[in-house]
């Protein structure tokens, strides 16, 4: 299977001048004739998990299988990148098999970054089956539900408080270096709709604990969830060469959510904040022609349909591993400026 990646922008100007700093050299190396062209494995993450608060139970249902092996070429602000899915037989008789449209795309520029996302999942198991259902027969079989669907898109933004010490792109887009450690202080807003059915309940009949969940049932959820998030995001960098970047914000999410306890009910609704999380990590090796590393990003939103005790999470995010390659052009290819 043969997919079309979208491009890192790493450069904003005109009306986007806003986004824009002068970086501190000292800090911060960019590379403007370099031709950065990478290989990754690219898994995509999207898990659906209905908990039971008062009882700390948790039923999670994940997808089989999102992996790919991207090819990809980076130059200024223009980029691509041609991916490969990766497919095991075995894991479709194991977990079912997922039909999915998955397009994720970041934007870095200097001050921020911009993320949207728009993902389609049909087919999840429930990786918790040995732990939930009575007498279950082993740890290694789950409940398939290829009835299970997930849309969910939306739009993240991060800003950067310290662009000309601290870089983003360095640790995410591979087009520059972090030549000493810094960081900066982050705020961060999102947006985001989802829309989650089944042909009958997320939460299975007859479970092993006859507590759990109140006996309720629910077959189809929609809602917008907004947020806002204060948070602080550092690059560690030993002899200008190996990284480690983390970056973490919090604040409270708003929900405003549809759901259907039966499949023929009237929809009910309700409005719930929640806390909200988001996480970046990455790690490796990146000097003037060679980058190797790890990158992650995980987000999530909780929705409380069924009351307090209660609720729905959906996670996303992606786990990238990196080997790209910079080749130092001898003149520059000349591009509109954006």
């Amino acid at each position: 299977m043969l997919m079309f990646l979208a491009s890192n922008f790493t450069c904003a100007q005109n009306p986007l001048d806003m986004f824009n700093a002068n970086i501190d050299s000292n800090y911060i190396q960019t590379f403007p004739n370099a031709l950065t062209t990478k290989v990754y494995i690219k898994s995509k993450l999207l898990s659906l998990s209905v908990e039971d608060s008062k009882n700390d139970y948790k039923l999670t249902y994940l997808p089989n299988g999102n992996s790919t092996i991207v090819i990809g070429v980076n130059y200024k602000w223009i980029g691509f990148g041609l991916g490969f899915k990766v497919i095991d037989q075995n894991n479709k008789e194991k977990y079912g098999e997922t039909g999915y449209f998955d397009f994720q795309t970041r934007a870095h520029f200097r001050k921020g970054v911009f993320e949207l996302f728009i993902q389609d999942y049909k087919g999840f198991y429930l990786e918790n089956s040995a732990s939930m259902i009575p007498d279950w027969p082993n740890n290694d079989t789950y409940i398939i539900r290829p009835d299970i669907r997930v849309f969910s898109t939306g739009i993240n933004y991060t800003h950067v408080f310290n662009p000309e010490k601290f870089s983003y792109i360095s640790s995410f887009s591979q087009t520059e270096v972090q030549k000493k450690s810094a960081g900066s202080i982050i705020l961060g807003a999102a947006t985001n709709y989802h829309v989650i059915t089944a042909d009958s309940s997320f939460i299975p009949p007859d479970l092993i604990y006859d507590d759990a969940f109140s006996g309720k049932s629910l077959t189809r959820l929609s809602g917008v969830t907004t947020n806002a998030r204060f948070g602080y995001a550092h690059t560690f960098v030993a002899v200008e060469k190996f990284f480690l970047s983390l970056s973490l914000d919090a604040g409270l999410s708003y929900s405003l959510s549809r759901y259907s306890n039966n499949i023929d009910d009237k929809q009910k609704g309700n409005f719930n904040v929640n806390p909200n999380v988001s996480f970046k990590f990455a790690a490796g090796y990146n000097h003037n022609k060679w980058f190797v590393g790890v990158t992650a990003t995980r987000y999530y939103h909780l929705n409380r349909p069924l009351g307090l005790d209660s609720m729905i999470r959906l996670e996303y995010g992606h786990v990238n591993i990196v080997l790209a390659r910079r080749f130092m052009l001898e003149k520059e290819i000349w591009l509109p400026e954006f």
